[in-house]
């Protein structure tokens, strides 16, 4: 699974933030649709409520001497975040995550790095000395305490790290499907690798075409996840069974003859009725499923009497 993920890494994206997806993953715009807004960059959408007019709210920021008057706009990226505080009537609206935990790790592209070394970029903070600050000294304590030489740190015969730790660090942090150790078996073409690019946050110095693109596949994406359902349950119910449970069926047994001869006859009864049906008191079904004439058939009988490729007209 290392070496797959290796070789997949060209294609998979760097982001392993979630953070970066505040306000751009998937209740937020289910929530901008619902309030019929746009967060920038993302889907745009026709109203889900129609009935929505500013001109017949109850409460508004006139008549109501409990509420706030905020003069300046209120920017969209509120209303999608907080929809329950900076919306009047928010309907089908779902709460994201705020904030989900720091994230320090950072993807490596040179395979010789050991997998814990220091790295500048999580790592900002220089040492120095400042020559104006005294140096506060500790008094030593004397202490008679000494520790046997018999005594070991823990783990001091376990390395570090191994030539596969690089390795699992990354699986760790690998997207879907590369994080898994089981499940079920897929063809290679069924795998999304590239599926994260027109999720992620398109540059404004992109082309507008671009950018137009980007947010067709966010919709068609999101229409997606709106209309998908949980899967049904496995366990497999037998028809048979549930009818045979009812007092309205009963089961019988039947040999292939009887049961061939109750089709015909349901079958012969099925066409005569079909014939009375039409009032074609004229042709005459036999046992054969041959259907003739009783006398000479003028052309508007003729006409009426066609049935198609089951009958012959002899």
């Amino acid at each position: 699974m290392g070496a797959l993920h290796r070789l997949a890494s060209q294609l998979l994206s760097d982001l392993s933030d979630k953070n970066y997806f505040y306000l751009f993953d998937r209740n937020s715009f289910m929530t901008s649709k619902a309030l019929n807004m746009a967060i920038p960059g993302g889907p745009k959408f026709e109203p889900l409520y129609r009935d929505v007019n500013e001109a017949e709210e109850d409460w508004n920021e006139f008549n109501d001497i409990n509420k706030l008057i905020v003069r300046h706009p209120i920017r969209t990226e509120y209303k999608v975040g907080f929809p329950f505080l900076y919306n009047d009537r928010p309907r089908s609206v779902k709460v994201q995550f705020y904030h989900y935990p720091f994230c320090a790790y950072i993807k490596t592209d040179d395979p010789d790095l050991p997998p814990f070394y220091f790295d500048p970029l999580i790592n900002p903070i220089t040492f120095y000395q400042d020559p104006v600050r005294k140096r506060t000294e500790i008094p030593e304590e004397e202490d008679d305490f000494i520790l046997p030489d018999a005594v070991q740190p823990i783990l001091h015969d376990t390395p570090l790290y191994t030539d596969l730790t690089a390795t699992g660090i990354a699986l760790y942090w690998a997207p879907r499907p590369f994080d898994l150790r089981s499940g079920a078996t897929r063809r290679a073409l069924d795998i999304p690798f590239v599926k994260t690019w027109y999720m992620e946050r398109c540059a404004s110095t992109y082309p507008v075409k671009v950018r137009v693109s980007y947010q067709k596949l966010l919709k068609c994406w999101l229409l997606n996840e709106l209309h998908r359902h949980p899967p049904k349950a496995l366990s497999k119910r037998s028809l048979f069974r549930a009818l045979k449970a009812t007092k309205f069926f009963q089961t019988t047994q039947l040999d292939w003859v009887e049961a061939g001869l109750q089709v015909c006859r349901q079958g012969y009864n099925m066409l005569s009725l079909l014939i009375h049906r039409k009032n074609l008191s004229y042709l005459h079904l036999d046992f054969n499923f041959n259907l003739k004439p009783v006398k000479t058939l003028t052309t508007k009988e003729r006409k009426k009497s066609r049935f198609g490729n089951a009958f012959h007209l002899c």
